[in-house]
């Protein structure tokens, strides 16, 4: 997991609500940790593309990102990221944005 700080304020904002949504629905805080985390990295990896404002991000946006999760390197393991880590983080990028 990548511990990721963002530098838009509007990101900041939304993880923090998106972190209290799950503490509200009583997730454990290993699920907190992690999609906090992937989250933080999917926005920070917006801001890489200098899309500071969420309005910003469409699907096509999206889809790279997970063309660059695709090739990112795992961090732990060495090689890439394994499907069901990828299939974690969109799951984890669909709950951000209900």
């Amino acid at each position: 997991m990548v511990d990721t700080k963002l530098n838009t304020t509007e990101f900041n904002i939304l993880v923090t609500g998106f972190e209290k949504e799950l503490t509200k629905a009583n997730k454990s805080d290993s699920h907190i940790i992690e999609h906090t985390s992937q989250t933080k990295e999917f926005l920070s990896y917006m801001e890489e593309h200098n899309i500071n404002y969420v309005k910003l991000i469409d699907q096509a946006l999206a889809d790279d990102y997970f063309v660059y999760l695709q090739q990112r390197q795992n961090q732990r393991a060495g090689g890439t990221l394994e499907e069901a880590t990828i299939s974690r983080h969109k799951n984890t990028i669909r709950k951000f944005w209900k």
